[in-house]
């Protein structure tokens, strides 16, 4: 398994001097492209269903595939075109409908690929064994899969050998409005004589994730990539009654209050 499909990403849209009409080309990761899949095809059904439900008022009983106004072609098409409006029409930003992608892995890929991206042996896995797929069972570059599921709107879904569910991750990531509500409790870093804008900041779990910290406001905080690294040896931030910060050094001495 190689990164080469994420270095390689690359989408063109073009338009045709002769005709005017617009080529999309494009090479998409693993990953990437089974959750953009999820949500096309959803698109896809749902102009699908427009179709025949225009047939049936027309033809009633008697509706057939031949009475529907579009070709699969067409309608792809025009899903397509839908998602980019929905996408621009939507305040955040980004698409409106809470899609989920779970990623599958057995227990070895996840473990060994894992420790590979921490820094570990480089064992090679068994390309007859490896379990790493969407729910519906599109393929996935473990390393990628691995990588993203940490970090990004995904849902990890390890099994076991006997195919038992022993490790169903969760959401890690501040996006859409729960990250501009963590935005707005301040205009910088939360870490004391820090002044790097919240725009340019991380949003920090002040539980931290693994620890079954939850992704809301409560729990959020704007950080700078380097305090946010400097937090994750061994500081302890906790929100205080009057709703200032308290970071604890390793030590158990206070820092300061923010």
């Amino acid at each position: 398994m190689t990164t080469a499909p994420i270095r390689n990403r690359q989408v063109s849209l073009k338009q045709n001097p002769v005709s005017l009409a617009w080529v999309l080309d494009g090479n998409i990761s693993s990953v990437a492209g089974a959750q953009m899949s999820q949500v096309f095809d959803a698109y896809c059904d749902a102009e699908r269903m427009l179709d025949w439900d225009k047939a049936r008022i027309e033809h009633g009983g008697d509706t057939c595939e031949a009475h529907l106004a579009r070709s699969d072609a067409q309608r792809r098409a025009d899903a397509l075109y839908q998602i980019f409006l929905d996408a621009a029409a939507n305040p955040d930003g980004s698409v409106g409908a809470d899609f989920v992608t779970d990623i599958v892995f057995d227990q070895h890929t996840y473990e060994t690929t894992l420790a590979r991206l921490d820094g570990g042996p480089r064992r090679p896995l068994d390309p007859t064994r490896v379990r790493c797929e969407t729910l519906d069972g599109v393929q996935l570059d473990p390393v990628e899969a691995v990588g993203v599921s940490l970090i990004h709107d995904l849902r990890r879904v390890v099994l076991n050998a006997e195919g038992v569910t022993i490790d169903l991750g969760r959401r890690r990531r501040f996006a859409g409005g729960a990250r501009l509500a963590a935005q707005m409790q301040r205009r910088h870093c939360y870490w004391p004589g820090c002044w790097v804008p919240t725009r340019r900041c991380d949003i920090d779990h002040l539980r931290p994730h693994r620890s079954d910290g939850r992704t809301n406001p409560g729990n959020g905080e704007p950080v700078c990539g380097c305090h946010n690294r400097i937090k994750e040896r061994g500081f302890t931030v906790t929100r205080c009654p009057d709703g200032g910060l308290s970071i604890t050094r390793p030590d158990g001495t206070r820092l300061t209050s923010s």
